[in-house]
C-alpha cells in the first residue's frame, strides 16, 4: 500500500512539473496492480484524466472501460468470498482454496491475515490448545485413577481377583509400550529436524498457500507483471512462517517431552497402585470410598472447564469471522465508491463523444 501511494503521489508531482504525459508512466504502472488499494483505484481516474488533458479521449474511454470491468469483477469476488465465510467460516475458505482448480481471491485477505488482529487470534488459539491439552491430560489421569480405585473397591476373591490383576498388568504393559513409542518418536524427530512436520495445521496450510503464491509469482514474472511490493510481501510472509514453524517445532518438542514425563509419572503411580492391590485390597475399602468422593467433584470441574473452553473457542472463532466480514464489507464499499466515480466519468466521456 505504501509503494502504491508513493507511485500515485509521484505521478501527481510529475503532472505539475513535467506534464501529464510524464505522469502517465507511474499511474499506468499502478493500474496493472490488483485494485484492492485506494491508490490503485485512484490511479484509474488519474489515467483517464491525464488522457483527457492530452486530448486522447479514446484512450481515456478505454482506460475507464477497463477499470469498470476490473472493479465489477473485484466487487463480485468480494461478495463471493464473504458469502463463503458467512456460510462456512474461514476454515471452509481455506479448505476450498487448497482444492485443485479452486478460485479463492486470497488478495482480499492478505491485509487481514497479516495484521495484528489475526496474530492475536493465532496466539489465543495456541493458548486454547495448550489449555485443552493440559485439561485432557488431567482428565485422562483421573480416568486412570478412577479405574484403579474402582478395581480396588471390588471384593476380589480367587479367580475374579486374579482376572482384575491381570487386566491391570495389561494396562501397565500398554502404558509402557506407549511410553517407548513416544520416546522413539521424540528421538526420531530430533534426528530428522524437519520443522514443517511439527508445525500446527494452520501454519502448514499457510505454507502451502505461500508455495502456491510463489508459483503464481513465477507466472507473473514470466508475463512481466511481477511487482516489488508482492515480492516483498511474500518474503515477509515466508520469514513469518519460518519463524512460526520453528516455534511450532520447539513447542512440539516441549509438549512431547512433557507428555513423556507425564507417562513416566503415570506408570510409576500405576506400579505403586499395582503393588498396593497385591498387599491389602480388603483393608482399604473405606479409604477408597473417600478417594472416589474426592475425585468426583474434580472430574466434574474439569468437564465444566472443557465445556467452557469449547464455548470460548466458538465465540473467538465467531468474533474473528465477523471481523473478517467487516473488513471485506469495508473493502467492498470502498470499491463501490470508486466504481461509481469511474462509471460517472465514463458516462460523461461517452456523452461528450456523442455531442
Amino acid at each position: 500500500p505504501q509503494a502504491a501511494r508513493a507511485l500515485l503521489g509521484y505521478g501527481l508531482a510529475l503532472s505539475k512539473t513535467e506534464g501529464y504525459r510524464a505522469a502517465l508512466t507511474p499511474w499506468l504502472e499502478l493500474t496493472e496492480l490488483r485494485p484492492v488499494s485506494p491508490a490503485v483505484q485512484e490511479s484509474f481516474l488519474a489515467v483517464s484524466y491525464a488522457y483527457e488533458q492530452l486530448d486522447k479521449l479514446p484512450k481515456a474511454r478505454a482506460a475507464l472501460k477497463r477499470a469498470d470491468i476490473l472493479l465489477t469483477n473485484e466487487v463480485a469476488s468480494i461478495g463471493t468470498l464473504s458469502r463463503r465465510i458467512a456460510d462456512g467460516g474461514l476454515g471452509s475458505v481455506f479448505t476450498t482454496g487448497m482444492t485443485a482448480g479452486a478460485n479463492v481471491p486470497w488478495h482480499h485477505l492478505i491485509d487481514v491475515l497479516s495484521g495484528p488482529r489475526f496474530q492475536h487470534y493465532r496466539q489465543v488459539q495456541q493458548s486454547q490448545r495448550n489449555l485443552r491439552r493440559e485439561l485432557e491430560v488431567r482428565q485422562e489421569r483421573m480416568a486412570i485413577y478412577r479405574d484403579l480405585l474402582e478395581s480396588r473397591q471390588q471384593r476380589w476373591t480367587g479367580r475374579q481377583r486374579d482376572s482384575q490383576l491381570r487386566a491391570l498388568a495389561r494396562r501397565l504393559a500398554q502404558l509402557r509400550r506407549d511410553k517407548n513409542t513416544l520416546a522413539d518418536t521424540l528421538e526420531q524427530a530430533r534426528r530428522d529436524g524437519a520443522w514443517l512436520a511439527f508445525a500446527e495445521a494452520e501454519t502448514q496450510l499457510q505454507w502451502e498457500r505461500l508455495r502456491s503464491a510463489e508459483q503464481r509469482m513465477v507466472l507473473l514474472a514470466e508475463q512481466g507483471l511481477e511487482t516489488a511490493e508482492d515480492a516483498e510481501r511474500l518474503e515477509r510472509v515466508r520469514g513469518t512462517l519460518m519463524w512460526e514453524g520453528t516455534e511450532s517445532a520447539r513447542r512440539w518438542f516441549e509438549a512431547t517431552e512433557r507428555s513423556l514425563a507425564e507417562l513416566e509419572r503415570t506408570i510409576a503411580e500405576a506400579d505403586l497402585h499395582y503393588a498396593g492391590l497385591q498387599d491389602g485390597i480388603n483393608q482399604q475399602e473405606k479409604q477408597l470410598d473417600q478417594a472416589l468422593a474426592r475425585l468426583s467433584p474434580m472430574e466434574r470441574r474439569v468437564a465444566r472447564q472443557l465445556q467452557a473452553l469449547d464455548q470460548y473457542e466458538r465465540e473467538a472463532d465467531e468474533s474473528f469471522r465477523e471481523y473478517v466480514l467487516e473488513e471485506l464489507t469495508a473493502q467492498k464499499s470502498r470499491l463501490k465508491r470508486y466504481h461509481a466515480r469511474i462509471r460517472v466519468a465514463r458516462a460523461r466521456l461517452l456523452d461528450e463523444a456523442t455531442l
